[in-house]
């Protein structure tokens, strides 16, 4: 039997070689369409080739406007493309993503707070730290 090491989420959020993991509330790589080529042949069958999937990463981040704010960066940037880590203990996932700015304010009364997907160019790739192989 294989022993299960599960993935506690206990990260480092860095955009370039800035850290900014007092600014992020989760994040994380997922899915975005699945990438598929079909075609019907002459006899009316449909063929379908999956493809691999695109990525995007889906950060929650809490909107800090001042000169060092992550939300801030993120406005003064959008379309650009940088590189960002999620850094865990395990090793360091790493992907250049295009940023896209967040939406200023949210709900009375509480942290304002926004929910971004950005677009990854490329893939993202996973660096095992040495105590995680």
């Amino acid at each position: 039997m294989v022993e299960v090491n599960p993935h506690f989420v206990e990260i480092a959020f860095k955009v370039g070689e800035e850290t900014y993991t007092e600014h992020v509330t989760s994040s994380k790589f997922v899915k975005t369409d699945e990438a598929a080529a079909s075609f019907r042949d002459v006899g009316g069958k449909m063929h379908k080739r999956q493809g691999k999937p695109g990525r995007a990463l889906q950060v929650n981040l809490v909107q800090d406007w001042t000169a060092t704010g992550l939300a801030r960066m993120f406005w003064a940037n959008e379309g650009d493309v940088v590189e960002v880590s999620y850094v865990a203990p395990e090793g360091t996932f790493s992907a250049n993503v295009v940023l896209i700015a967040p939406d200023p304010g949210g709900e009375g009364g509480a942290f304002a707070q926004d929910q971004l997907s950005l677009p990854v160019d490329g893939d993202v790739t996973f660096t095992p730290t040495t105590a995680g192989v």
